[in-house]
């Protein structure tokens, strides 16, 4: 059931049927045939239709979460009719669906079940009508066709002014959706009471739905004394930015109240109380008369079939049994619906959005993360194996081979059993064309141990630089500490310098005046700064011998890493001349003749080092390297 098809269904299980409070509605320019005045300090609405008046309390009555539409859109006309030309039809809005890309594989679209297909989208700013209709009236034995009908003459409109409006029925719920753009019709449709359909009157009973971009939340302990104005008003204010509308729950202390959005606010002011508000999640519907879902009594188009209200049993009364209480949503041992069942309540579509998004964003993880990796530039594939060699080859495995004297030793017992027999291949047989000779496998392997020693080194060059850029930092905090002591020493020696002075002239001035000093005392203050002066030479002189040890470890440590440096660049650069001369080593070298006997996994025999090309090709990318050395240093000097 798509999104517009579930908020007529959600708002058909409220308990609180179809009452309304009276909200203040802004006023907006209609057309022509209408038109809307707000009189007085409590802005009476007044709508004229066809040359009839609609009251305030008409207009308020019977017409649901009708106010909340006015608040939403900042007006009470939606917008203005439109004509049938200008009207989303149903062929383009299912087109437009049809069209959107599809995330799903071709697999999971096959193994996906089959499922009936969806109602096309209703228009998004529409106002939607639920009609619901009793006394077993059952749309699945009705056409479409002859519902609209019945339900224009109830409502007293023509069939060109509601050529726009959509009908859809709903068979699960047993209920009517209608879709408007005007108001106006939307006010004529929830005044219905009862239609008529041939020569039998069915009652009815219409409400408006909350808008489509919208979600409800529940507050408990409200007051009881509260009128249905006084909870609109107390809800509705400037502290409830996104608040809609609010109403009673039927009889109980709790309030329903629709918000703008999609996010429903953790607490709401009411009067200025705070009050925590919660997620409205609406029961399963469960009909007391027949025992089925998806609809309740009042709708219910079966109320002559008796069942068992304990077990589901249809037609208890005509023979007698044991009833065993079972739940029809978890399955348990307990009545259909009842408190204790964990799946009483429907989870709410927000919820469902949530859940959905997750899903998705981790099915394109599993996508991204399947995808076959890219090769780089440096390091391709394989080329494809030439007709000629591939010829080469089949001509050598037709020949006839000569089994060996011993026996090769399997590895792995237990696949000895299930491992099956090896055949030699014909000259037509397609499988041994896809054969890689030993040469080109050598290349391979040595290219992949080059590249990664190549890796290896530049991660070990990069730390060398993380570590040589550490070294300078703490090399420029050392120069810095050992500035400011510097200019620190220097203060004390200006301080110390004048004090000494000082101590010295008003001594000989006050000679006279003051008594003598003893012998003692007057050397050690004639000592004292004499003594502060040696103490801080030999500080300055430690510092010094300090500072420039540290000096001389760093200067040692960055001539290392440079050499080091210098002794990594030679390595790679006779590492790019080995893997560069590699091939042209392998091609020139003699294809080593058939081996009879068991395929050894080694590229080379065990005991006798590298093949003779190697260590060529070894001395050849030293010397070439050494030149190059020389050649750098002769220009660097």
């Amino acid at each position: 059931m798509p999104e517009q098809a579930r908020a007529p269904a959600a708002a058909a299980g409220d308990h609180g049927g179809a009452e309304a409070t009276s909200a203040v509605v802004a006023s907006a320019p209609g057309d022509a045939s209408t038109s809307h005045q707000v009189i007085g300090a409590a802005l009476r609405l007044v709508t004229t239709v066809t040359s009839e008046s609609i009251s305030q309390e008409e207009y308020e009555d019977n017409t649901g979460w009708l106010q909340c539409y006015g608040r939403k859109h900042g007006r009470t006309s939606p917008r203005h009719p439109m004509d049938a030309s200008d009207a989303p039809s149903a062929d383009h809005r299912s087109a437009h669906s049809a069209t959107q890309p599809s995330h799903e594989t071709k697999a999971q679209h096959q193994n996906r079940p089959i499922q009936r297909p969806r109602f096309p989208r209703l228009p998004k700013d529409d106002i939607k009508v639920v009609i619901r209709l009793r006394d077993g009236l059952n749309v699945a034995r009705i056409s479409e066709a002859t519902l609209r009908d019945s339900i224009l003459r109830a409502a007293g409109l023509e069939q060109e002014l509601a050529s726009t409006d959509i009908f859809r029925a709903n068979q699960t719920q047993n209920i009517v959706v209608i879709s408007t753009a005007l108001l106006e019709r939307a006010v004529r449709y929830t005044r219905i009471e009862q239609i008529k359909i041939g020569e039998t009157t069915y009652a009815t009973r219409a409400y408006v739905t909350p808008p489509e971009n919208s979600v409800r939340g529940v507050i408990h302990n409200i007051p009881p004394y509260d009128s249905p104005e006084d909870i609109a008003r107390s809800v509705v204010y400037s502290r409830n930015p996104t608040a809609l509308h609010a109403r009673r729950m039927g009889q109980t202390n709790s309030a329903i109240i629709p918000f703008s959005g999609s996010k429903v606010p953790y607490f709401v002011y009411y009067r200025g109380a705070e009050y925590r508000c919660y997620i409205h999640k609406k029961k399963h519907e469960v009909c007391s008369a027949c025992g089925k879902l998806g609809h309740r009594k009042d709708v219910c188009s079966w109320p002559e079939h008796a069942f068992c209200s304990v077990c589901g049993v249809a037609d208890p009364m005509e023979e007698e049994h044991e009833c065993v209480v079972k739940c029809a949503l978890c399955g348990k041992d307990h009545p259909t619906g009842d408190k204790q069942c964990k799946q009483r309540y429907r989870t709410p579509f927000v919820l469902k959005q949530r859940q959905w998004r997750r899903q998705r964003s981790r099915s394109q993880k599993r996508d991204s993360s399947r995808r076959r990796r890219d090769r780089s530039v440096s390091f391709p594939r394989l080329p494809p194996v030439d007709s000629s060699s591939q010829k080469n080859n089949n001509e050598k495995s037709s020949k006839p081979q000569r089994h060996s004297r011993s026996k090769s030793k399997n590895r792995n017992p237990d696949s000895a059993e299930t491992a099956p027999l090896r055949q030699p291949c014909s000259t037509g047989t397609p499988d041994c064309t896809t054969q890689v000779s030993w040469s080109a496998k050598a290349s391979q392997t040595a290219r992949a141990g080059a590249q990664t020693l190549v890796i290896h080194i530049r991660a070990k060059q990069d730390n060398e630089q993380e570590e040589l850029q550490s070294i300078r930092a703490i090399l420029d905090q050392v120069l810095a500490e050992n500035r400011h002591l510097k200019a620190e020493l220097a203060q004390i020696k200006r301080s110390c310098t004048p004090a000494t002075s000082s101590a010295g002239t008003p001594a000989s001035h006050s000679f006279e005046e003051n008594p003598p000093r003893s012998k003692r005392r007057a050397e050690e203050a004639a000592d004292r700064p004499s003594q502060e002066r040696h103490q801080m030479e030999q500080l300055e002189q430690r510092f010094k011998q300090g500072f420039e040890e540290l000096q001389c470890a760093v200067n040692s440590l960055a001539t290392a890493l440079a050499n080091f440096r210098e002794t990594i660049d030679l390595k790679v650069t006779a590492l790019e001349f080995n893997v560069a001369q590699l091939p042209s080593a392998c091609t020139s070298s003699p294809t080593p003749p058939q081996q009879v006997g068991p395929i050894r996994s080694s590229l080379f025999p065990r005991g006798h080092g590298a093949p003779p090309y190697a260590e060529a090709v070894q001395v050849s990318a030293v010397q070439t390297a050494s030149d190059h050395h020389g050649a750098r240093t002769r220009q660097t000097q």
